[in-house]
């Protein structure tokens, strides 16, 4: 396996809750490989994270690229089977109210929003140790707090696992949605995006 075809909206496997990886075995380790070549694939845009889901494979994993005080490599970080521990109470949409940082998703090409996201979470996964080798090794699970956009990508690709866009924050929170043509971003009405709920 290498790199695969990232699927989009409204394709039925991003609306399924992915199944939990029960064994580590040679099928998923192949499976990881290929979220992990896809993500350090992909260009224009370049992406924070990706999910299995997202490759059409309903397993619970993802991978970031993210620079968090755990990063030991530059390759994608791939997280399987994660859950929330603990989050945060309070609920952001970036370090600037006035100007939100707005989500994108590769399965929802060139649209784009803001999300009133937890600051921070804290999550319980196994991790890969060596990606971008042939045989994989597994952490032991382990915990890890992630905050601002760090926390932010890891909800959104946690959604993914659970069958949700961003998009569904977008109509439930009333946020505006945009679509890039060009170099401008040009206002959409979200009701566009309902048929995917």
């Amino acid at each position: 396996m290498s790199k695969k075809k990232i699927i989009t909206a409204p394709h039925k496997t991003l609306r399924l809750k992915a199944k939990v990886i029960d064994e580590l075995d040679k099928s998923v380790k192949q499976f990881l490989r290929s979220l992990q070549q896809t993500l350090v694939a992909q260009e224009k845009p370049a992406a924070a994270g990706l999910a299995l889901p997202q490759i059409d494979l309903s397993y619970r994993a993802f991978a970031t690229y993210l620079e968090t005080p755990a990063s030991t490599h530059p390759l994608a970080r791939i997280f399987v089977n994660p859950v929330i521990v603990d989050l945060s109470d309070v609920l952001s949409v970036g370090p600037d109210r006035k100007s939100p940082d707005l989500e994108g998703c590769l399965s929802i090409p060139e649209l784009y929003g803001p999300v009133a996201r937890p600051e921070w979470v804290t999550m319980e996964f196994v991790e890969v140790l060596n990606p971008g080798e042939d045989d994989i090794q597994f952490s032991d699970p382990k915990q890890e707090t992630f905050y601002d956009f760090p926390g932010r990508v890891m909800q959104h690709e946690l959604d993914h696992l659970n069958g949700i866009l961003f998009t569904d924050y977008t109509l439930k929170q009333g946020q505006p949605l945009f679509r890039q043509e060009k170099n401008d971003l040009l206002p959409v009405d979200p009701m566009v995006v309902k048929a995917w709920s």
